[in-house]
């Protein structure tokens, strides 16, 4: 882990990441110092454990097939004095690669208009601990904590612009 002193204290922010496999949440959770809420599909509701985790931690549900109610559902999280910060993937899949994939501009849109800290956050590593084999396997995972991005950073980029930005700052520390 690098760059834990890069996190925030005392203002909102939104941590926003590249999503490499099934063991991103996990290391990021046990990175953060504080909860983080996390946006999540909708079909993960349907696993009991989960779904009591996600309501105490206030994680914004979504259905990735309406992306319209999703980046609504998203705005409504960060005007409302999140409890936590709110954790993004703007992949919206995992890559199962050491790369970055394609990012969408959906979840990245709202958080720009939102007018929010943004903490970019790499991630490498975690996909040789599942996808990579298919199989539990031991991995080591490493996440880049890049230096916040406030509101005047890049209020006035459009938004491919920004988009360009969060995803050349994840990249700049993956392999």
């Amino acid at each position: 882990m690098s760059g834990l002193a890069n996190i925030p204290h005392g203002t909102q922010y939104t941590i926003v990441a590249n999503h490499q496999g099934n063991f991103d949440i996990p290391a990021m959770i046990r990175t953060f110092p504080v909860p983080i809420a996390f946006v999540t599909k909708i079909e993960l509701k349907k696993i009991p454990i989960l779904r009591q985790w996600l309501r105490v931690l206030h994680c914004p549900v979504i259905d990735r097939s309406n992306s319209p109610l999703a980046r609504q559902i998203i705005a409504s999280y960060l005007e409302n004095s999140p409890p936590y910060p709110l954790l993004i993937f703007p992949e919206g899949t995992r890559s199962q690669s050491g790369k970055a994939g394609h990012f969408r501009s959906g979840g990245l849109e709202t958080i720009k208009r939102s007018g929010i800290t943004v903490v970019p956050v790499s991630i490498s590593g975690s996909f040789k601990a599942w996808e990579e084999h298919k199989q539990i396997r031991s991995a080591t995972i490493h996440i880049s904590i890049h230096p916040p991005l406030k509101p005047e950073d890049y209020q006035a980029l459009e938004s491919d612009a920004f988009l360009a930005l969060i995803r050349k700052t994840i990249s700049s520390a993956l392999p």
